[in-house]
Formats: C-alpha cells, sequence, structure tokens
C-alpha cells in the first residue's frame, strides 16, 4: 500500500484547452495543469513513487477542499489521475478497478488530496 499526500489540482476546465483549427480540435494541458503535473511529478520522484503498476489497483482518496466554494468530486478526478500518469505511478489509469472518493469538511490549512494506492482482489 502506498499513501500519497497531493495538493488540489485545477478544475477540469483550468487543466485543458482546446485550439481548432481547419475543422480539426487539438487538446492541450493549460499552462496549470502543466504546473500541477510538474507538483505531482516531484512528489513522486521525491518519495520514489514511480511503480509503473502494471496491475489492478484500488485507489481511495480523501478530498479536503480549501473553501466552502461549490466544488464537484469528479471534477478533480481527470486531472489527478492523468498527473499520476504523467509521474508514471502506474501505467495507465486503465488498471483502476476500485475507486472511492470521500469528500470533508473545508478547510483552508489542511486543503489537499490523501490517498491510497493499493493492490485489487478480485476476490
Amino acid at each position: 500500500m502506498y499513501l500519497l499526500r497531493l495538493p488540489l489540482p485545477p478544475s477540469v476546465n483550468n487543466y485543458y484547452g482546446y485550439h481548432s483549427k481547419f475543422g480539426y480540435t487539438k487538446v492541450y494541458i493549460k499552462k496549470p495543469g502543466q504546473e500541477y503535473r510538474t507538483q505531482v511529478l516531484n512528489y513522486v520522484l521525491q518519495n520514489n513513487l514511480q511503480l509503473r503498476a502494471n496491475t489492478a489497483l484500488s485507489v481511495t482518496i480523501l478530498f479536503t477542499p480549501k473553501s466552502k466554494h461549490k466544488q464537484d468530486v469528479d471534477n478533480i478526478l481527470k486531472c489527478l489521475l492523468d498527473a499520476l500518469t504523467h509521474a508514471e505511478v502506474w501505467q495507465d489509469d486503465s488498471f483502476i478497478f476500485d475507486l472511492h472518493i470521500t469528500k470533508q469538511p473545508p478547510s483552508k490549512e489542511n486543503a489537499g488530496l490523501i490517498l491510497e494506492i493499493a493492490p485489487f482482489s478480485f476476490d
């Protein structure tokens, strides 16, 4: 089992951008998304968590927002899981077979994410 403490990701609206040209749409990662990816990668490297896991995983997330401002739990998942994939915690987030997220009351001092990553058993 692995325990990670990460900052809150930007909303999905501030993570991905879209550029259309000649009828084609290109998806890119905006600056806040790039900065978040860098933060996650640095955390993973500092804590030797580049697991490159390629087996069924269970991920439990404790989400503590900064304020009472409306923030949906599903809005943080895409950015978070993609950043962890980029940081090579796992080979791909498709290896997550069990995913739980709990939203805590807001806290300016303790805002962020606590993740528990463990092997998933089909038993």
